[in-house]
């Protein structure tokens, strides 16, 4: 394909809305936010919106998702130390459970959706 076919594409795209942005992938590592993890919380107590904003008022949210299943939320954390870890976990829990898992790795590939044939 031309450069002018592909860049019409790309704009029939975003126009769409198919292409919903661009963005910027960062190396935490050289950020000093070498310790990432997933936290599941189940909320005790807390109305949806407190919740969000409770997840909002954390910092080292990389992202957050609301789900089904026992916990309410799965949140991805990036953070610097242990103990800093440790006072998310210790603030979430005011208000219900946590369950924590480190991320040791990830796939060095993103995700991309194939064409079914």
């Amino acid at each position: 394909m031309s450069a002018p076919a592909v860049a019409d594409r790309i704009e029939k795209m975003e126009e769409l809305g198919i292409i919903k942005g661009y963005h910027t992938l960062l190396d935490y590592d050289k950020l000093d936010l070498s310790i990432r993890a997933f936290i599941l919380f189940k909320n005790n107590n807390l109305k949806h919106a407190e919740l969000i904003k409770l997840v909002d008022s954390i910092p080292e949210v990389m992202e957050w998702h609301t789900i089904t299943g026992s916990y309410a939320v799965l949140l991805k954390i990036a953070t610097g130390t242990s103990e800093r870890l440790a006072k998310i976990i210790e603030q979430l829990e005011e208000n219900g459970e946590t369950n924590t898992s480190l991320i040791l790795s990830k796939s060095s590939t993103s995700s991309l959706i194939k064409k079914r044939s």
